[in-house]
């Protein structure tokens, strides 16, 4: 299959972000998903020229700040798009995560800063949510096809809380990612869990988590209200398939977990 254009934006240039990308995976098809990703499975701290995808979202254009939310999931397919990804989360037998407005980050992506394509929310500003941002991979601005695996896209869920006063005394209300010892392991690892449920339970049958990718992205982000979370440096592979996918089994695919 040839690589589509990639919708979205002019891709924007920039620096090495401050964490390089983990690097061990987990079986055989992580093992091979990380190669295709171009990431070292040799070497637990690659160099910027051993990886693709930053490990974090980053608030700065340029992707030199810490990072502001982990990357736990990769949708994979081979019709994934960043559209395609909207159209089924804003499903009610995907969840409803309906809402599309928030705050600007960026991705680093193939040695680029990119602004994120896409979010989805299950609730407006002013409401306890979870909340995902997503952007498909590309390179040059040509979304990248790795057989057998598709078009892929990191997205980086997390359940957050509305804070009243806006984390001070003052100011408009605010989110703030629910911290480890509020919810059973943090707001990432929690809202993982629920676009998992929420895709792989769906009724057309079509979306599979196929394993999991060792990432190491545990640093702790403290919240404006104080509250500490982290995810546990796992990233989750979200086959969505395709309506013309044939077998309804990710072993078809080439998949080997």
């Amino acid at each position: 299959m040839k690589p589509r254009e990639k919708l979205k934006g002019v891709v924007r240039s920039a620096g090495r972000p401050a964490s390089a990308l983990g690097a061990a995976g987990v079986g055989v098809a992580g093992a091979s998903l990380l190669a295709a990703l171009g990431t070292s499975e040799s070497n637990a701290h690659p160099t910027e020229t051993d990886f693709h995808l930053g490990r974090y979202t980053y608030s700065s254009s340029d992707c030199t700040d810490v990072g502001v939310d982990p990357i736990t999931i990769i949708f994979t397919g081979d019709e994934l798009t960043s559209q395609f990804i909207r159209m089924h989360a804003n499903r009610f037998d995907h969840g409803w995560w309906w809402f599309h407005v928030g705050s600007p980050q960026y991705f680093w992506d193939h040695f680029d800063c990119e602004p994120f394509d896409d979010q989805s929310a299950t609730g407006g500003g002013g409401e306890d949510r979870f909340h995902v941002r997503y952007n498909l991979a590309d390179s040059g601005g040509v979304a990248e096809y790795v057989p057998p695996y598709g078009y892929h896209a990191p997205a980086s869920p997390h359940d957050e809380e509305i804070v009243w006063p806006g984390c001070g005394f003052f100011g408009p209300p605010k989110h703030a990612v629910r911290a480890n010892d509020e919810v059973p392991g943090g707001g990432f690892v929690s809202a993982r869990q629920k676009l998992l449920d929420d895709w792989t339970n769906a009724p057309d049958g079509e979306h599979f988590e196929v394993g999991a990718l060792w990432w190491d992205n545990r640093e702790w982000h403290e919240q404006c209200d104080g509250g500490l979370v982290r995810s546990d440096g796992y990233v989750y592979i979200l086959d969505t398939m395709s309506a013309s996918g044939g077998s309804g089994n990710p072993k078809g695919r080439g998949f080997s977990f």
